[in-house]
């Protein structure tokens, strides 16, 4: 990877405005080609991963070898249709290897060696309800993925699956709470973003994001990365709007976690015990939400107190109880 500033152009597809899905993922590959393929293509795929195995309805593969199609990746993922294991681990990894992941017995696998495929990095979103979205690379040789690239490329998941629920949510409701100017300043404003602690935390964002979409992508591309944060105070998403006549606005539009069922849990705690499960680190979940990582530790805690375990591994196992169908 060449600069951690070609990180942020895949951040900014994420958010772009697609009419189709498809052309959702093709967008987001194509400004992933710096920074993600080694030469050997990119895959993206939506996917669900239910309790009896993974389900992938249709894939976009770019610039990849003749014998690497679509249908192929497809029919690839179809021979986990009934494969527990490997849907656990799209459900538990934002950023590894199929060789890191231990994918390398399974059927499908052999499958991509026989044309030349060794390995595949994955940037991987999904939800609590085990829907998600999956970017990855082909590799030509099994490989390993370097502390800061992993870390950067968290992020990218982060907004991977924050930007598809974005997706999913605006062909519902796609109201603006807020409206910025291109320069910072609150232009309107409604419902829960009219108290003046959502008005300081919006406009403190929208100027984050300013900074971070500026001067500070060439000068320091991790820190413009980390001021990117997925959500605003684990609420709101900010994303461009263009009149006409090419003016832009920023909106910020509600687009929450979606909650696990957990009884005697406040909102906030259930979301944040969803993206743990998820197996997302305490400062990686402070990221997606946009909140401190130290008020994500004290909701944690909050979280296993009111449920009465004592390690993150006993919420874990609640999260799955509330989750497994009686």
């Amino acid at each position: 990877m060449k600069s951690g500033a070609e990180i942020l152009e895949i951040i900014e597809a994420i958010y772009r405005e697609e009419k189709s899905d498809r052309a959702w993922v093709e967008g987001i590959l194509e400004a992933a080609k710096p920074s993600l393929d080694v030469g050997s293509g990119l895959v993206g795929i939506p996917f669900e991963a239910r309790p009896e195995g993974l389900h992938v309805p249709w894939a976009v593969v770019h610039g990849a070898a003749p014998n690497i199609k679509a249908s192929f990746i497809t029919d690839v993922l179809d021979t986990a249709r009934d494969d527990r294991e490997v849907s656990e681990v799209y459900r538990s990894a934002a950023c590894a290897t199929g060789s890191e992941a231990g994918m390398t017995k399974k059927r499908g696998w052999k499958m991509l060696e026989e044309r030349g495929v060794m390995d595949f990095l994955a940037v991987n979103s999904v939800d609590t309800t085990g829907r998600g979205m999956l970017i990855g690379a082909l590799l030509p040789k099994v490989s390993k993925i370097p502390a800061k690239r992993r870390a950067r490329f968290q992020r990218v998941a982060a907004h991977l699956g924050i930007g598809q629920r974005y997706r999913t949510l605006m062909k519902i409701d796609n109201r603006a709470e807020a409206i910025f100017s291109a320069n910072a300043k609150l232009l309107h404003a409604e419902g829960d973003a009219t108290t003046n602690s959502a008005r300081s935390a919006l406009t403190q964002a929208v100027i984050a994001l300013d900074r971070a979409r500026g001067k500070l992508r060439s000068i320091d591309p991790d820190g413009a990365l980390e001021a990117w944060r997925g959500l605003v105070d684990a609420r709101w998403s900010l994303v461009d709007q263009f009149e006409n006549d090419g003016k832009r606005f920023i909106v910020a539009r509600e687009n929450e976690p979606i909650s696990p069922p957990l009884p005697n849990l406040s909102k906030r705690e259930r979301q944040i015990v969803g993206y743990l499960v998820a197996g997302h680190t305490s400062k990686l979940i402070a990221y997606e939400l946009g909140i401190s990582d130290s008020t994500v530790r004290v909701l944690i805690h909050r979280a296993m107190q009111r449920l009465k375990v004592k390690t993150r591994s006993g919420l874990a196992a609640a999260f799955i109880a509330a989750m497994t169908p009686a």
